[in-house]
């Protein structure tokens, strides 16, 4: 079977992108911008985040033709849900009803991006700053901010000061610490901390061994891009092993990379001192086969972003319809969803037991009491 070039693809579309015009029925022009294909806003146009865009357009179209006229219907609907978002936002969170959210009115997920998104600087979101939201880049830390973290997390722990932080020693922080407690000894020390924080402060990174993947790091829109660069340059790795994958940073692209390397079949695996947690362990569920090794840790709780708490909703709200249809077409009971709901709130987290991880289907394969 003759096989073609994905990246030739893209190519053409973006030459068609940048060339072409054309005049609907009441004769009013329309162009279509190239930037529709930078998914991140970086200013580069990669060609896997470029294809990753045009799957997801040809899916929302739903079997239709991928032409210009409805990539531009398309994106202005785009650009019209995410108006209606900051609406919803506003209506929901500004209690003195004067287009604006004040510290004081936003909830915590606003709070932990206020500084990037009170562009002005007056304290108050408007709707033009809450717009933001959809572009702006993860708050992490910078190596100095890491290593300033590290420092101190030593300094308020490590009591004998040997570099080694025992459970003990470190009793206070320990649900925090243990994620980072690689070979399950009951301690800690710099390297393996140091692995931890850097993993917190990056996007995924897919690390490839012969015939398996080793995933680290938070799980973004750059993600279903890297989904497809892993799927086509590397066609010998058959297997996913997520070393430290602590959540998502955006929902809708993380089901969607689930779905491409669910789609090409690979298998998942947690390593003994692996760590997944929210979006790392919908992850997980993308592998036709699953594995948990012992000492592996799978963490749950309940969705929240910019007001909305999934386990405060009721169970017929249509938020909670894409996650729904997301387990169905995973192969996973929706049981499991309502129980991660339900495990643990947003700013909680549920290590799960072998037997759930069993029960809910998110391993299919045996093995020893996981959580440490």
């Amino acid at each position: 079977m003759k096989t073609f070039n994905p990246i030739v693809l893209v190519v053409l579309m973006v030459m068609l992108l940048t060339t072409f015009t054309w005049s609907d029925s009441d004769s009013s022009k329309a162009v279509v911008s190239v930037d529709i294909l930078d998914f991140n806003g970086d200013g580069i146009i990669d060609p896997y985040e470029a294809m990753d865009v045009l799957l997801l357009m040809e899916e929302e179209l739903e079997g239709q033709p991928v032409t210009i006229e409805a990539i531009a219907k398309m994106e202005a609907q785009w650009d019209q849900d995410a108006m209606e978002d900051v609406v919803r936002i506003l209506e929901e969170l500004d209690q003195n009803e004067d287009g604006r959210v004040s510290r004081r009115e936003g909830d915590s997920d606003l709070k932990e991006y206020w500084k990037l998104l009170d562009l002005n600087r007056d304290k108050h979101l408007d709707r033009e700053e809450l717009l933001t939201a959809h572009d702006f880049e993860p708050p992490y830390m910078s190596g100095i901010e890491i290593k300033e973290e590290l420092d101190d997390l030593f300094e308020s722990s490590d009591r004998n000061s040997d570099g080694i932080i025992t459970r003990k020693e470190g009793r206070r922080d320990w649900d925090y610490l243990k994620e980072a407690d690689r070979n399950r000894d009951r301690q800690v020390t710099r390297e393996e901390l140091l692995y931890v924080l850097q993993a917190e402060n990056m996007d995924v990174e897919f690390d490839v061994v012969g015939d398996k993947a080793l995933m680290r790091g938070n799980i973004t829109g750059d993600t279903p891009g890297e989904m497809l660069r892993l799927i086509f340059e590397h066609p010998d790795v058959r297997t996913i092993e997520l070393v430290y994958v602590p959540g998502s940073l955006d929902d809708e692209s993380c089901m969607r990379a689930i779905r491409y390397a669910r789609s090409h079949g690979f298998d998942t695996e947690i390593g003994s001192g692996g760590m997944v947690a929210s979006g790392g362990t919908d992850f997980l569920l993308a592998g036709v086969n699953r594995s948990c090794a012992p000492g592996g840790m799978v963490g749950v709780h309940s969705w929240s972003w910019m007001g909305d708490d999934g386990n405060e909703l009721p169970r017929d709200h249509e938020e909670h319809q894409p996650y729904l249809e997301f387990y169905r077409d995973m192969g996973v009971d929706e049981e499991f969803y309502w129980f991660t709901l339900e495990a643990a709130d947003a700013d909680d987290i549920h290590w799960m037991t072998q037997k759930e991880l069993k029960q809910y289907g998110c391993v299919t394969e045996d093995t020893q009491e996981a959580v440490p």
